[in-house]
């Protein structure tokens, strides 16, 4: 019997290439990170959030809110995959792909019990780096 062992996945575009399994592939600062499905509690806190944010943010064409799955890259060796984000648009060429969104005003995170100590810690952090554009981001830790 034989091993196989996968070459460490540390780029965006080997993030990318992998196979759908249901479960949410991240790459924060080059490190790997999957997480599983999340729980039925923080889906009605996401659902709750979006709908309050998108009644904040009525009559602004220039902001829409959306919540992940989404590739959101904020620098070259991190892509991330926000509960909720706030992303700027131009009404006349809205983007096309993932690619085209950029870094958003506002990420936010829903803590959930096995990922708190990530989303809250330096490497979870929703930071766009230098150059990057600015981020601002929430944490939210449901009752």
């Amino acid at each position: 019997m034989s091993a196989t062992t996968e070459a460490p996945v540390t780029t965006i575009e080997a993030l990318l290439a992998l196979p759908d399994d249901g479960m949410r592939h991240e790459l924060l600062d080059g490190e790997h990170v999957v997480t599983p499905a999340p729980a039925y509690e923080h889906q009605r806190v996401l659902n709750r959030l979006q709908f309050v944010l998108n009644m904040a943010l009525a009559g602004r064409a220039d902001l829409e809110v959306l919540s992940s799955p989404a590739d959101v890259v904020l620098r070259p060796r991190t892509l991330v995959q926000p509960d909720l984000f706030v992303i700027r648009v131009n009404p006349a060429a809205p983007p096309a792909s993932w690619q085209d969104v950029g870094v958003p005003v506002v990420a936010i995170e829903i803590l959930s019990p096995g990922t708190a100590s990530r989303d809250r810690g330096p490497s979870g952090g929703f930071t766009s780096g230098p150059g990057s554009g600015s981020i601002g981001s929430w944490t939210w830790m449901p009752a």
